[in-house]
């Protein structure tokens, strides 16, 4: 319930668009099913076209997690889990088994459609990119993976030293970022790295008792 009262994104000063994943299909294809009772079919069915900012208005949720098995929820499921990449156009995210992958050239469409002078997403980290030698890495918490006329694509990442609580040598030992933007140039932004504090060592302890020790 509190996952479905959450917004999917938001725009900032009508410039920066943020989101967890990144750009949506238009469902248009699918339509014809509303919310519970929209039909079950297999996601990217016919030619894939960017969605509006009007879709992503009115986009389902779907509750606990958004299925893209659903035509009322393939907004959602693409926000959260699309990955930019480097060739254009859109394609299906078959490493991830959902959302979409979208090219600079849908990253510019976007902006330009939208005037738009941004976009922000936080999907990946340095472990993910270290499989995707297309991509830049985000060693250093940030990246800018789309730039053009119209303006670019940022992944930002937040956690230090990811995954924090392997072994060291299973670790990235990866910079962390956050992003200020500063009104009123918003479209400028201004990248924060850090990197992890030290962290005392503790063993990871279970205990399981049968229903009479207790």
């Amino acid at each position: 319930g509190v996952f479905a009262s959450l917004p999917l994104c938001a725009v900032i000063e009508d410039k920066v668009y943020v989101a967890h994943g990144g750009l949506f299909r238009d469902p248009s294809p699918g339509k014809g099913a509303k919310g519970h009772k929209a039909k079950r079919r297999k996601a990217g069915k016919g030619k894939l076209k960017l969605g509006s900012l009007g879709q992503l208005r009115s986009a389902s949720k779907g509750g606990f997690d958004p299925d893209n098995t659903v035509a009322s929820q393939l907004i959602s499921t693409d926000v959260l889990w699309s990955d930019p990449q480097l060739c254009k156009g859109l394609a299906l995210n078959e490493n991830r088994g959902i959302g979409l992958l979208f090219g600079p050239d849908m990253t510019e469409e976007f902006l330009r459609e939208n005037k738009l002078k941004m976009i922000i997403r936080s999907h990946e980290g340095p472990d993910a990119r270290m499989y995707r030698e297309d991509m830049k890495t985000l060693t250093g918490g940030y990246s800018v993976d789309h730039e053009g006329e119209s303006g670019k694509l940022v992944t930002i990442f937040s956690a230090p030293d990811y995954p924090q609580f392997a072994e060291p040598d299973e670790r990235t030992h990866n910079l962390a970022a956050y992003i200020v933007l500063r009104h009123p140039d918003v479209a400028s932004p201004e990248f924060k790295q850090f990197s992890a504090k030290p962290r005392p060592h503790l063993s990871a302890f279970s205990a399981f008792y049968e229903e009479d020790e207790w």
